[in-house]
């Protein structure tokens, strides 16, 4: 894990899981009581079938520093710094956004089960960030099961930091858009297809799905419902593992908006984006590229007649998120569960439902990402971030809504209909490429005490052959430890001996699986311990 300096007096840091407190013209110090991490779908077994919700958690804010960032956006500083802990008003000035658009548009974010505290999660969050309210009462607010009836189902595993921040990031991309949320009984396609139908059924014209699944086959069925709701944005994460993890459907539908991720960082005023490290892309291994792709080149020679992902990106890096209300605290939240709602909900303050794809032809009004890679990329563009099209970041990320906007003209031709020329990568004169990819399952922690003077182990897992329901695999793994987001030199053993020196500080890990015949994936642990 990266640990970043303090860049000014506004900007906030924390190794993942400490609570930071903040203020104006003092040094960041670590407050004693640290609030439980949310459980999210990245901490659980993943279930074959069942779709796996793409939120992360990175470090908890204490309240007090959420006060003074709350006081700064009333009065920013042009040339600030700032690593993280984004509220609205960075992201309407990160992506250039207008405060009075998207009035009586209904944004529609779809969910695995409910979330009990919701409503008071958002009024908390939009109180404090001076919003004006959203609720049931006032009809900004909506919630559904399934199939429209008011029962909502039963909360799942893993999806309740999933549910508020999907709903906090459509109000911070878009305050005067009104939010329904459609919560399906289980994270099993044919519910969670059930719940997009009963979205758009109830007129949203902008649905977001945060969450995402192995290709199978037979994706055409699951395919059908986008498929057939012409005039309406569907945007999906496209992972939050790399590109060691594969490509992610929904995300890798031809009638679905994949949505990328950054890391953000702003620096005396200026934003700096680039590739986030986890964002999953690839190339569909069942759905064709759609004729609008084949506008950017890069994305024809990487997938050849093969959907490829992304499509456009935003930020998602859990280091450098958006400051999140959930479970009584106040968190950095991120991965691409982050970057599918603010993505849609751009595109209804652009008020364009119909023709989501037409921002291939307009790339001149989006911010191009050209450097980051993500893990276990093999130095292609499907993972490497590069000028045009990119699979991490796609075409870039919304500089104002010109380029989502059905008023733009085009500033890119559209290309002819001819066959796409056979990728680099299958053409006889190119070297052979490692075709096998680990899947990983099973949560990474840091286990056992950690007290001084005793040791804690690295768990990370189960590795299999190319899916869950792949070979088991026993590769070579490299361990890297870090202490507080610095790295302890020499330790590379799965065991840790904890120093009295690290008191009070975080212990983490980053993993390297490499065996013969795959691609080399790095992962790293999402949760921390703290020692005592």
């Amino acid at each position: 894990m990266r640990l970043r300096a303090l860049l000014g007096s506004a900007a906030l840091l924390a190794s993942p899981l400490s609570v930071v407190t903040l203020s104006t013209g003092a040094q960041a110090t670590d407050v004693q009581t640290v609030p439980a991490e949310p459980v999210t779908c990245q901490d659980l077994p993943r279930v074959a079938g069942q779709m796996t919700c793409m939120s992360e958690v990175g470090a908890a804010v204490a309240p007090t520093s959420v006060r003074s960032l709350a006081r700064a956006q009333l009065s920013p500083q042009s040339g600030a710094s700032k690593v993280g802990s984004y509220t609205p008003a960075d992201i309407a000035a990160l992506y250039r956004l207008p405060a009075d658009a998207g009035a009586g548009t209904t944004v529609a974010v779809i969910e695995a089960g409910s979330s009990p505290e919701l409503e008071t999660n958002l009024a908390t969050y939009r109180s404090r960030f001076g919003l004006a309210a959203c609720s049931k009462a006032n009809g900004c607010l909506s919630e559904l099961n399934q199939s429209g009836g008011s029962v909502l189902p039963a909360p799942v595993a893993g999806w309740d930091f999933e549910i508020n921040m999907d709903v906090q990031a459509v109000s911070a991309a878009c305050p005067a858009c009104r939010i329904l949320v459609v919560g399906a009984a289980s994270a099993y396609m044919n519910d969670l297809n059930a719940a997009v139908q009963t979205a758009v059924d109830r007129g949203a014209r902008y649905v977001s799905m945060s969450y995402g699944g192995a290709e199978w086959s037979h994706q055409a069925v699951d395919d059908r419902v986008f498929a057939t709701n012409p005039g309406v944005v569907f945007t999906a994460s496209t992972g939050d593992d790399g590109f060691a993890g594969g490509t992610s459907f929904p995300a890798s539908s031809t009638h679905v908006v994949a949505a990328g991720g950054t890391h953000v960082e702003k620096v005396s005023g200026v934003w700096h984006q680039t590739a986030w490290d986890h964002a999953g892309s690839g190339c569909s291994a069942y759905d064709p590229m759609p004729t609008v792709q084949r506008a950017a080149s890069v994305a024809v020679t990487a997938c050849g007649l093969k959907r490829a992902t992304g499509d456009l990106s935003a930020l998602a890096d859990p280091h450098t998120g958006m400051l999140v209300y959930a479970q009584h605290a106040w968190y950095n939240g991120g991965g691409t569960s982050l970057s599918a709602p603010l993505i849609a909900a751009m595109y209804a303050l652009a008020g364009n439902h119909t023709d989501p794809f037409s921002v291939y032809y307009k790339t001149a009004w989006l911010t191009d990402i050209t450097s980051g890679a993500t893990a276990g990329c093999d130095g292609s563009s499907r993972c490497t971030a590069g000028p045009g099209w990119d699979g991490p970041t796609g075409l870039g990320t919304p500089d104002g809504l010109a380029a989502l906007s059905l008023q733009t003209r085009a500033s890119t031709p559209a290309p002819a209909l001819a066959t796409p020329p056979v990728p680099p990568s299958q053409a006889p004169t190119s070297p052979a490429v490692t075709s096998h990819r680990f899947a990983r399952s099973g949560a990474m922690r840091v286990s056992g005490p950690a007290r001084r003077g005793r040791s804690v182990r690295a768990s990370y897992g189960t590795f299999r052959a190319d899916s869950l329901l792949g070979t088991v695999l026993r590769p070579a793994v490299t361990i890297s430890w870090y202490v507080d987001g610095r790295v302890v030199r020499g330790a590379h053993g799965r065991r840790l001996v904890v120093r009295r020196a690290w008191a009070g500080k975080r212990l983490s890990f980053r993993i390297t699986a490499v065996a013969p015949g795959f691609l080399p994936s790095t992962y790293l642990s999402r949760r921390t311990a703290k020692v005592r």
